[in-house]
Parts: structure tokens; C-alpha cells; sequence
């Protein structure tokens, strides 16, 4: 009661689509392939592997996995540069990729699978048992890949992992190269500049500058379609051996993310999760538009948008009696409840406790962004069933360092605003599930430079940069 889509009947939710101009096409299927032997194992900890190259959105989309789920995340790639920054000698800041790679290339050893899997097995050993854990386990660095003691044939190596850790099943987020090159070039492609024969006789012709300046453009983008091919085929053949083992055993997941719609494939992920019975914590990364009466539900044209409206009068027996941060209270569990791919709300505070006079005597309690501009509009926020989306008063927006977005009608002061937004945020606060940082790190072994925890998240703060930027 009081959560439900705004949508009429004439207008179902689930066949319309994302608006391309002034086009409207059905939303994409996404295509997920289950193994034979795909479950949730009743051991603990529940381990989850997870694969994908370049292009696919796999980091945003099991970032979005893990926070809303609550899964403890684990970063392979970042867990392998603080550990092997730690067998550096007196390591210089500024030159830390070359190190590494010099290192490896000298002593390949050190990034032996075996060795990688115990080192997740320690940090599991110190954990609580009755979690989820996602690991993210194949670099995206070129030096790391590179090497044949880690990217190898993994029977062995898993099976004694899996003595100890059984893992559930791995997820493989996929893209064929054919696809992803296409996308690289529709994104980086730009009209020629008309030559001196092409051009209009009443339109003069380019100037040398910008032939020149298109003609580098060009020669850059060749260059990205390119580098982009290497590293999805680099990561594709490093991945080859884990893929086929989890495969061969009935235990893979392959998702095909070609419609490269990172909120359609979340849906799919999340309803994958929800036949196997995980339950979500909260919903993230929403956009609520509060209104205070009926009359501004029809002003902002509502039911031309895609939205989950929610009455909260409806949740209360005397809504006017209940204290204003209650009835917040109440509005983020009812959110939360909502199906966790759920990201637009409209909400109605006709009779409650937040009306416009309490809203005035407000005052701020964290640091929001604003946005009160022309362009703060229902259309930027929201997608519209119209193929003309119509005219809507303004809006002031807040958004805070989560990427949650409170609307208000544009005459409801900035102040009052923040103060709203920022209860939300303290009721909705995340919970920590990036885990395993350089902090948690086991100690460095004798005889290597004792490197502080503070001293490695310095280090590693342009590592990642430094080495993508060779790629």
C-alpha cells in the first residue's frame, strides 16, 4: 500500500523503453546463460568469482552489486599492487609502475597463482564466516596479466583453494570484440572536414588549422579503437584458463552485456540474485522528487516518467503526528523494500509533518551539491514514455557525496532542501563493503622495508593512473 508505479495501465512499464531522440524502442533483453551446477553453496563464507575485459561495466555495475546486497568486495588487481609494492626496496612514488614491471620481469615468481589464492585464504581466515564475498580476481594492468605462473592452468590451484573455500560460482561478463570496436568507433567517429572540391560554393572552405587539427583527431581515435582491441584480446586470453575451468564444471554465469545499458544489465544481474534467493539491503544510487500535494504531482507530469510513487500518508495512521525525521525514517525502509534495480521515486508528504512552513525553518546538517539552474528539469532526471516530453516547472536539486539525488519544487529554500537531503543520507548511511584495503594487509615479511598502511595508500594513489596510462 502507497508504493506503486505511477504507470496507467495503457502505458506498461516493462515495454517501454530508453528515448533515443525522438525515438522509442522496447528496452534491450540482456542474456544470461547459467551453468548446470550453478547455486548457492550452504558453506560459509559464500564465495563469488568475477570476470570481465574492458567495456563490459563490470567494475560499476558489481560496485552497485556489493552496496546494495551488502557482498564484501575483493579487488585483486589493488590487493596485488599493495602486496607487491611492499616487496619494493626503499619504493620511489613517482616510479612505481616501472619497478614493478622490472620486477616481475626479473622475478616472475612472485605473482605465482598458488600464491595469489593463499593470499585470499589469509585474508579469509580473519574474516566472519557467514558473509558473501565477490572477488574481482583478474587484473586489467598489462604487467600484471603478463605473466605465465599467474594466468596459467588452474585446476590444482583451485582445488586446493576449494578444499577450504568452495567457491559457488563465477560471474563472466562478456562482449564480443566485434561489438565493443564498433561502439569505440560510433563514439570517437567524426564527420571529415570537406575538402576545397567538397565544399559549398556559399560556404568557405576549412582552414589548415582545422584540417590539421581534425586530421590528428582522426589518426587519435585509430589509435584508441586499436589499443582498445589489444587489451580486450590481452584480457581475454588471460582469463581463458579461469573461465573454461569454471565452465567445465557447470559453474559459470555468462552475461552478455552488448546493449551496453549498465541500469538494464543490473536488472538482470539482480534478478539472477534474487532466484537465488539473496536478499537486497537497500536500493542506491536513487532519484526522489518530493512534492507536497496532489496538484504538483499533475504540475510535474508524473505519470509521463518512469517513477515508483509513494504516498506517505498511507504508512501512518496520523501521518500529521508522526516527527519529521519518522517519517523520513519510514521512506527510506520503504525504498529499500522496493526491488533494488528500483532508482526514480516521486513522493507525495500531503499530510505529514513536512510541509512547506516546517521545510522554511530548516537549516543544513552536511555537505550537498546544489543545482538550481534552468537545465534542472524532470527531463534530466527522469526517462519519459512521451515521445515529447512537455514543459515542467523548475526544480532545485541536491545531490550528496553518494550519488543520491533529492528534487524539490524550485521555490522550497536551498537551505531546507539540504537539511532534507542530509537526514536521508545519515538514515541511509552505507555500509563499508570495500574491505580488503592496504589497512587490512598482513605485515611485510622480514628483512623488507616496513611500509605503513598510510604510506602504502600514498603510494598507490597514482599507481593505478600511471600504469593505464601505458596500456
Amino acid at each position: 500500500m502507497g508504493c506503486g508505479g505511477s504507470t496507467p495501465e495503457k502505458k506498461p512499464r516493462m515495454s517501454v523503453t530508453l528515448r533515443r531522440g525522438s525515438i522509442f524502442r522496447r528496452q534491450p533483453k540482456v542474456s544470461l546463460r547459467t551453468g548446470h551446477d550453478v547455486k548457492v553453496l550452504e558453506t560459509n563464507p559464500k564465495i563469488i568469482f568475477v570476470f570481465g575485459g574492458p567495456g563490459t561495466k563490470k567494475g560499476k555495475i558489481i560496485d552497485n552489486v556489493a552496496k546494495v546486497y551488502g557482498f564484501k568486495l575483493i579487488n585483486m588487481e589493488k590487493t596485488l599492487m599493495a602486496s607487491l609494492i611492499k616487496k619494493l626496496e626503499n619504493p620511489d612514488p613517482n616510479n612505481i609502475t616501472p619497478a614493478l614491471t622490472q620486477m616481475l620481469k626479473t622475478h616472475p615468481e612472485l605473482l605465482r597463482l598458488d600464491w595469489c589464492l593463499k593470499e585470499i585464504m589469509k585474508y579469509l581466515d580473519d574474516m566472519e564466516k557467514d558473509e558473501v564475498y565477490v572477488i574481482d580476481f583478474l587484473p586489467n594492468l598489462k604487467f600484471l596479466q603478463n605473466n605465465e605462473l599467474f594466468t596459467k592452468d588452474c585446476v590444482n590451484e583451485f582445488k586446493q583453494f576449494e578444499a577450504k573455500y568452495p567457491v559457488s560460482f563465477a560471474i563472466n561478463f562478456t562482449l564480443p570484440s566485434g561489438r565493443l570496436l564498433k561502439k569505440v568507433e560510433i563514439e570517437c567517429a567524426k564527420p571529415p572536414t570537406p575538402t576545397s572540391d567538397q565544399t559549398s560554393p556559399t560556404q568557405p572552405a576549412a582552414n589548415t588549422e582545422s584540417g590539421a587539427a581534425d586530421q590528428v583527431k582522426s589518426q587519435s581515435d585509430e589509435a584508441d579503437a586499436s589499443r582498445t582491441q589489444k587489451r580486450l584480446a590481452l584480457y581475454c586470453n588471460s582469463a581463458k584458463p579461469f573461465i573454461e575451468f569454471f565452465q567445465k564444471s557447470g559453474r559459470l554465469v555468462s552475461v552478455d552485456v552488448s546493449c551496453g545499458l549498465q541500469e538494464v544489465i543490473f536488472s538482470r544481474i539482480c534478478d539472477f540474485l534474487l532466484d537465488l534467493h539473496f536478499s537486497h539491503m537497500k536500493v542506491t544510487e536513487t532519484v526522489i522528487l518530493f512534492v507536497f500535494g496532489d496538484a504538483e504531482l499533475d504540475n510535474y507530469h508524473v505519470f509521463d516518467y518512469e517513477m515508483t510513487i509513494l504516498q506517505m500518508e498511507q504508512f501512518f495512521e496520523d501521518p500529521t503526528e508522526q516527527p519529521p525525521e519518522k517519517v523520513l525514517q519510514i521512506l527510506c525502509k520503504q525504498i529499500d523494500q522496493c526491488h533494488p534495480a528500483s532508482r526514480s521515486f516521486v513522493v507525495n508528504l500531503l499530510n505529514t509533518s513536512l510541509t512547506r512552513n516546517f521545510m522554511e525553518k530548516r537549516q543544513t546538517r552536511s555537505i550537498v551539491f546544489v543545482d538550481s539552474s534552468e537545465k534542472c528539469q524532470m527531463s534530466k532526471y527522469f526517462k519519459s514514455f512521451q515521445s515529447s516530453v512537455k514543459e515542467t516547472p523548475q526544480l532545485r536539486a541536491v545531490s550528496s557525496l553518494d550519488n543520491e539525488i533529492c528534487l524539490f519544487p524550485a521555490d522550497i529554500n536551498e537551505d531546507s532542501c539540504k537539511w532534507l537531503a542530509g537526514t536521508m543520507r545519515e538514515i541511509r548511511k552505507p555500509e563499508v563493503y570495500q574491505v580488503w584495503t592496504p589497512e587490512t594487509l598482513p605485515p611485510s615479511q622480514p628483512g623488507k622495508r616496513d611500509l605503513t598502511p598510510q604510506t602504502l595508500s600514498s603510494l598507490l594513489k597514482g599507481v593505478i593512473q600511471s600504469a593505464y596510462s601505458d596500456l
